[in-house]
C-alpha cells in the first residue's frame, strides 16, 4: 500500500512546496500579498500550484497544520478540484474588495462572518472561531486600529450578538446567516459575481 506524503507546518511557516493538498489537521489562511483572503479549515482541498494567479496567493498556518499530499487521483478530478477552488478564491477576493467600500463595522461584521462560516464550529445556533487571529491582525485585514476594533466587538456584545468573554462565541448564527445573505445578495453584487462566473 502506498504512503501519503505528509508535510507539517508550524504557525507563521508559508506552504512553499508545490502541489494539491488536504488538510487533515489545523488551520491556515490564503492571502494576496498581506491580505487575508480567505480561511482554510480541516478538510479543505488547497493547492500552490494555480497557475491562474502567477503565485500571487499563498498559504499561512495559523496553527501547527498537518497537510497530506494528493497524488493519485485522476487528472480530470485534480483540475476540476482546482477550478472549484480558483473559483472560490477569486470570489473571496472580489468580497474582499467589495468591502473595502463598506463602512468599517460592516467590514468588520462581515469578516467576522467569513471566519465563522469558512472555521468555526456551530453548534445550537452559535459559532465559536478558532483563536487564529489577534486583534491586532484583525484590525489591519479589516482596515482600523485595534481599539477601534474592541470598540466594534463590544458593541455586538452589548447587542447580544457575542458572547461576553475570552473567546469569538457568535449567537444567534441564523441571524448571521441572514445578514450575510441579504449583502451578498444585492443586485450589484450579484452582478459582480455573475461576471465573475463567465470568466472562470
Amino acid at each position: 500500500m502506498e504512503k501519503h506524503r505528509i508535510i507539517a507546518l508550524k504557525k507563521g511557516d508559508i506552504l512553499r512546496e508545490r502541489g494539491d493538498y488536504i488538510v487533515i489537521s489545523g488551520y491556515l489562511i490564503c492571502k494576496l500579498s498581506r491580505q487575508l483572503i480567505h480561511f482554510v479549515n480541516t478538510g479543505d482541498f488547497i493547492t500552490t500550484d494555480m497557475t491562474f494567479a502567477n503565485d500571487i496567493f499563498h498559504y499561512e498556518a495559523r496553527s501547527n497544520v498537518q497537510l497530506i499530499l494528493v497524488e493519485d487521483g485522476s487528472i480530470r478530478e485534480a483540475r476540476e478540484k482546482r477550478e472549484i477552488l480558483q473559483k472560490k478564491t477569486m470570489m473571496c477576493l472580489a468580497r474582499r474588495m467589495d468591502l473595502f467600500l463598506e463602512p468599517v463595522g460592516r467590514r468588520f461584521s462581515m469578516f467576522v462572518y467569513q471566519a465563522g462560516a469558512e472555521v468555526g464550529m456551530v453548534q445550537d445556533n452559535t459559532c465559536q472561531l478558532p483563536p487564529i487571529l489577534t486583534h491586532q491582525e484583525m484590525a489591519k485585514y479589516i482596515g482600523c486600529t485595534r481599539e477601534y476594533l474592541c470598540g466594534l466587538r463590544r458593541k455586538l456584545i452589548k447587542t447580544g450578538k457575542m458572547v461576553d468573554g475570552k473567546g469569538w462565541i457568535l449567537l444567534d448564527w441564523d441571524e448571521w446567516e441572514r445578514e450575510a445573505y441579504l449583502f451578498y445578495n444585492l443586485p450589484e453584487v450579484l452582478e459582480a459575481e455573475k461576471s465573475l462566473d463567465r470568466q472562470v
